[in-house]
């Protein structure tokens, strides 16, 4: 007997075979990209150049690290906050002690971030407690201690030289500290992929429980990568500093926004488990050039706070289980009376 396919149905599995062989945080990549190169053009007659990729990319190069931190702690199933407090924090320690040698600055924000990761990390392993409350009170422990011991004020680098340096342009369009984003991203995304930790991380963030039940180390992976996070958000936090010469008082919420959107529309689950780091690195890139686009053509910024907040709430609700659901039933009675056609 020969079984017949009905057109929808060859419609719905060549779909099926494009979303499998197409990344959406690649092809949003990739809509961006043409946008930041058409938008200003149609709109205002502006013909984008090297420098203004490089501007664009300025959010890459200050936040990419501390939206890969983020995702990090999402693929166990987690969620660290306090990479707000780290990178502020961080951008405050590499100053303040790395006036005469930025490279020990930057050690030392680091390893402030290891040891703010190791202590939540091993608080909420201890006593089985969530992390979203955990790092929450860290986040507020880290913002009030830079506004205190900088007095409310922005602390200047005054190493000027070094701070040009690392965000000189390479190619003409990003930065040495984009590129030195881009690297990190890059070794996180191969350790992740090919080695026995990567495989860990994803089996502690798809099941928590049977990862438990077999004897894997679970309490000790998720210290591992709030540490990890900490030390990201921190070094991102040190570079950004030296770049703008100055650690800032105040760094608001934007780093905290463009993260969470970054690793929700880089594919990372918000019930852990699933992403990938290229996905989160796509996205932050993707996310820099929207901002650019804006810069480009001198709109006001809050405009571009409405439509990181906008692609929040659309990626939150199509991971939702609610929209998946739908959309399953619905699928599912389309290929019920495409059968019976």
């Amino acid at each position: 007997m020969t079984l017949s396919v009905s057109p929808a149905g060859r419609g719905d599995q060549r779909a099926a075979a494009l979303r499998g062989r197409v990344s959406p945080p690649l092809a949003f990549l990739a809509v961006t990209t043409l946008m930041f190169g058409l938008v200003p053009y149609l709109a205002s007659g502006i013909v984008v150049g090297g420098f203004d990729v490089f501007n664009g990319l300025k959010s890459f190069s200050s936040w990419g690290l501390v939206a890969l931190a983020l995702g990090l702690t999402m693929l166990i199933g987690e969620f660290d906050l306090s990479v707000l407090g780290s990178y502020g924090f961080g951008a405050l320690v590499a100053v303040k002690l790395g006036g005469h040698n930025p490279l020990v600055g930057l050690g030392c924000a680091v390893a402030m971030g290891f040891f703010v990761g190791l202590a939540q990390s091993t608080l909420m392993t201890r006593l089985k407690l969530s992390s979203v409350p955990v790092t929450l009170g860290g986040l507020l422990v880290l913002l009030g201690l830079t506004y205190r011991i900088s007095d409310g004020k922005d602390v200047p680098f005054e190493n000027i030289n070094f701070g040009l340096a690392i965000d000189s342009t390479v190619g003409g369009v990003i930065s040495v500290r984009g590129v030195i984003t881009l690297a990190v991203c890059l070794v996180v995304g191969l350790l992740l992929s090919y080695t026995a930790a990567g495989r860990l991380i994803r089996a502690v963030g798809g099941d928590r429980t049977a990862s438990e039940s077999i004897g894997l180390p679970v309490d000790r992976t998720v210290i591992s990568v709030f540490c990890v996070s900490g030390m990201f958000s921190a070094l991102a936090g040190g570079m950004s500093a030296f770049a703008l010469a100055s650690a800032q008082a105040s760094i608001g919420f934007q780093p905290l926004s463009y993260a969470v959107t970054a690793a929700l529309i880089g594919g990372v689950s918000l019930s852990g488990g699933k992403g990938s780091i290229a996905g989160i690195t796509a996205a932050a890139v993707s996310l820099s050039l929207l901002q650019g686009i804006f810069q480009v053509m001198s709109v006001q910024v809050y405009y571009s706070d409405v439509i990181l907040g906008l692609l929040l709430a659309v990626v939150a609700g199509v991971q939702g289980p609610g929209l998946r659901s739908l959309l399953a039933a619905r699928s599912a009675r389309h290929g019920t009376a495409a059968a019976t056609t």
